[in-house]
C-alpha cells in the first residue's frame, strides 16, 4: 500500500454468489435462465483471464463451498434480524445438495478457480450474503457469518482468506471483519455517495457514463485497522432496460469506454483502477458485453507488458 509508487495498478474483484444475491430481494424464478448460464459465464471469465494472463479476486459466498447441508440450516450461526424480512434468514436455504440445487451450492466453481493456471485469489463475499450495514446485523451475527467462511476455507487450504467484499457493497461491522482475521475489504467508493445522492446527481452520473467519461482512480486507505480498497468502477451489463435503473440505458460501447478511460486515468495518475464484476453479466445474452470486455483485458495486458500498469489481486495490496 505504497502511495508513492508511480506505477498504476488494476484489480478485478468478482462477486460470485449465484442464488444468494437474489433470494431475499427478488423472485428467483425470474432469474432461472440467467442462473442456468452462470457456470458457463465463470468458464468464459476463467478462459479469458488465462488468455490475457490476468489474475482476479473471486469473492465467493461461503455457502457455495458446500456440497450439501441439512435441516435445520446452520444452527451454529447467529442469524441477523432485519425488520424488512420475516422469519429466519436461512428460510430459503434448500438444505439439499449441489446436484438437486446447483444455484445454492457450487464447489465445482471453487475447484475450477483453484485449478486455473492463473494464480487467482479466493476471497469472501460472506457466508449467506447478509447485509452487514443494517442495524439488524449484530456483531455476533456478522462475526459468526465471517468466521464460518474462514473455517470452511481453512478446511480446504489450511490458511485464511485475507480479502472481503461486502454484499451490495454495504460496509458495516468492521470490528467483526477484523476479528475474523480479514485484512482488506472493498469499499463502495464513488457508489457510496451515489446511493444517497439526488436524482439530478444520479442523472449526471448516468450522462457521464453515456459519454464514456472516466471514473476517478482510487487509493487504498486504513480504516479500523483494515485496508479499504474501494471500487472505482462497477462494470455491469444491467439488462433488460429498466426505468428505475438509469444505468441500464447506458450503451454497452459507452460502458466499454468508461472502463478503458478509467484504466487510462489510473495509468496517468499512478493510482488504482478497482473494477467490480458479476459472472451473471457474462452469461445470458452477453455476447457484445463479452466482446468489449475482452478488448479491455487485451488493453490491460498490453499496458502491463509496457510497464505502465501492474495487475494485482486485493490481497496483494497488503502483501
Amino acid at each position: 500500500m505504497d502511495s508513492k509508487k508511480s506505477i498504476a495498478k488494476v484489480v478485478f474483484s468478482i462477486d460470485t454468489e449465484l442464488a444468494w444475491a437474489r433470494i431475499h430481494h427478488r423472485n428467483l424464478d425470474d432469474y432461472t435462465e440467467s442462473l442456468a448460464e452462470y457456470r458457463n459465464a465463470v468458464d468464459w471469465l476463467l478462459h479469458s483471464f488465462e488468455k490475457y494472463e490476468i489474475p482476479a479476486t473471486w469473492a465467493i459466498v461461503g455457502h457455495l463451498f458446500l456440497n450439501n447441508c441439512t435441516s435445520p440450516p446452520h444452527p451454529n450461526i447467529t442469524k441477523p434480524e432485519y425488520d424488512w424480512i420475516e422469519g429466519d434468514w436461512y428460510k430459503f436455504d434448500p438444505c439439499s445438495d449441489v446436484k438437486e440445487d446447483p444455484f445454492f451450492y457450487a464447489p465445482d466453481i471453487i475447484e475450477k478457480i483453484s485449478d486455473s493456471p492463473i494464480k487467482h485469489e479466493i476471497a469472501s463475499h460472506s457466508f449467506a450474503h447478509i447485509n452487514f450495514a443494517d442495524p439488524g446485523c449484530s456483531y455476533k451475527a456478522a462475526f459468526d457469518d465471517l468466521n464460518e467462511c474462514q473455517l470452511i476455507y481453512r478446511e480446504r487450504n489450511s490458511k485464511k482468506m485475507k480479502s472481503f467484499v461486502f454484499p451490495q457493497d454495504k460496509v458495516g461491522n468492521l470490528k467483526a471483519l477484523r476479528d475474523a482475521e480479514f485484512e482488506v475489504f472493498r469499499g463502495a467508493g464513488v457508489y457510496e455517495d451515489l446511493r444517497s445522492s439526488s436524482k439530478f446527481s444520479k442523472l449526471l452520473f448516468t450522462l457521464k457514463n453515456i459519454f464514456g467519461l472516466a471514473n476517478q482512480p482510487i487509493e487504498a486507505s486504513l480504516e479500523n485497522d483494515l485496508v479499504n480498497l474501494p471500487l472505482s468502477n462497477h462494470h455491469r451489463l444491467e439488462r433488460p432496460m429498466n426505468i428505475n435503473n438509469p444505468y441500464s440505458f447506458v450503451p454497452l460501447y459507452s460502458k466499454y469506454l468508461v472502463l478503458r478511460n478509467s484504466i487510462k486515468a489510473a495509468i496517468k495518475t499512478g493510482r488504482i483502477a478497482h473494477i467490480g464484476l458479476h459472472p451473471i453479466d457474462f452469461g445470458l445474452n452477453s455476447e457484445k458485453f463479452r466482446t468489449h470486455f475482452e478488448k479491455i483485458l487485451a488493453f490491460i495486458q498490453q499496458s502491463s507488458k509496457k510497464g505502465n500498469i501492474q495487475i494485482i489481486t486485493m490481497s496483494d495490496i497488503v502483501d
